[in-house]
């Protein structure tokens, strides 16, 4: 692995100066509009918390970038994701919370139940493949209201890690250009949840 922690992408060149220190802000070759914190919990009041040590630092990417560095995170066939559909219009951000981070989150009551009782729900079969479903899409519904996730009645798709999250990643690709992303980070512990940010 090279001294850089994003060696699977193509980053800016730093001046000289900055890769001798170590500091300054990494961003991808190409357009980069989501802000990626890959390894912290963005929490109620502006905390975070670190999800994996050493955290991987900051950096600004395009899509294409965060598709190619999130797949595999995705693709852990043992963490369970259940991720809130984004918009046709986007999001402005896109935040992963494990199940014991969601008491911590912010969220309305009756959001909060609904979460956790998505988190604990029997997945049984990928619609797919047919194998043991690990992933969770909850779609919108045409009287889905913005920033309330109890609101979202558009159904549910069920999949295997690989067919999970070729479908979040073809989402993605679709929804994320349309606006930037302030807030962008990997899932972590065994089961949570993609929530978004209108």
């Amino acid at each position: 692995m090279s001294g850089e922690p994003y060696s699977e992408i193509p980053l800016q060149p730093r001046p000289w100066w900055q890769r001798l220190l170590g500091g300054g802000a990494l961003a991808c070759a190409h357009a980069a509009t989501i802000a990626l914190l890959p390894d912290e919990a963005p929490l109620r009041n502006g905390r975070r918390a670190a999800v994996r040590q050493p955290p991987r630092p900051p950096i600004r990417v395009c899509v294409e970038c965060l598709l190619a560095l999130l797949e595999p995170e995705l693709k852990a066939p043992e963490r369970r994701v259940v991720a809130f559909e984004p918009g046709a219009e986007g999001v402005a951000g896109y935040r992963f919370l494990e199940q014991d981070h969601l008491g911590d989150s912010g969220l309305p009551a009756e959001d909060l139940i609904h979460c956790q009782s998505l988190v604990a729900e029997p997945l049984g079969g990928c619609q797919q493949c047919g194998q043991p479903a690990v992933h969770l899409l909850v779609k919108r519904g045409a009287m889905t209201e913005p920033g309330k996730l109890v609101s979202f009645r558009g159904g549910k798709e069920y999949y295997c890690a690989a067919h999970g999250s070729a479908r979040l990643l073809g989402l993605l690709r679709e929804r994320l250009p349309k606006r930037a992303v302030a807030c962008f980070n990997f899932p972590y512990g065994e089961r949570g949840l993609y929530l978004p940010g209108e």
